[in-house]
């Protein structure tokens, strides 16, 4: 009987330690699951692609097959599509995590780049190249994004991890924090 008891208890334990684990994989990517997916004309030729999310993955489709599909090392939680820079197409803007910040080159005073961090990356179609290519990659978020969605067509509304309420918009090259007190009529 103890030997059974004994079994039991360590099954138990090992739930929990995996139940332990589960939540923390959970706490350090995001919480975001499940699919979502937009019918929206993304390569600007009038018709409208199919992009999903699914398994931590964005996919785009057109006519069924695939034209763009997010790196394996990311784990993407989200994504938005909308005209963001205001040039009459539309942007894919996927919301992720990743190793690193930096890519290949590090900065001369780093030795390594191995934390895992939240990224905004934005993706445009490149005609001469027949893809998405990115237009902009962002640094580690600090704050990290806890919600996101588009307001007015090209203003990114952002509510932190830390409850601040944010709203960006793209200038120039890249997405800058404009006053959140600003009225978007």
């Amino acid at each position: 009987m103890d030997k059974r008891i004994q079994v039991i208890q360590q099954l138990v334990i090992g739930f929990v330690i995996c139940v332990i684990f589960a939540v923390m994989l959970v706490g350090l990517f995001g919480s975001r699951t499940g699919q979502k997916t937009l019918t929206m004309d993304v390569d600007g030729d009038g018709c409208e692609e199919v992009v999903t999310k699914k398994l931590g993955t964005v996919t785009v489709r057109k006519d069924g097959d695939i034209i763009w599909k997010s790196d394996r090392k990311w784990k993407c939680d989200d994504f938005l599509v909308a005209d963001i820079d205001r040039d009459g197409y539309n942007e894919l803007m996927v919301l992720l995590w990743k190793q690193g910040s930096f890519g290949e080159h590090l900065p001369f005073w780093m030795e390594q780049d191995i934390e895992i961090s939240q990224h905004i990356f934005i993706f445009s179609w490149d005609e001469r190249q027949d893809r998405l290519v990115p237009i902009w990659m962002s640094s580690r978020l600090s704050p990290e994004i806890r919600d996101w969605n588009i307001e007015k067509e090209c203003f990114i509304h952002i509510l932190s991890t830390d409850g601040e309420d944010m709203l960006w918009m793209w200038k120039n090259w890249g997405l800058v924090r404009i006053d959140n007190t600003l009225v978007i009529k």
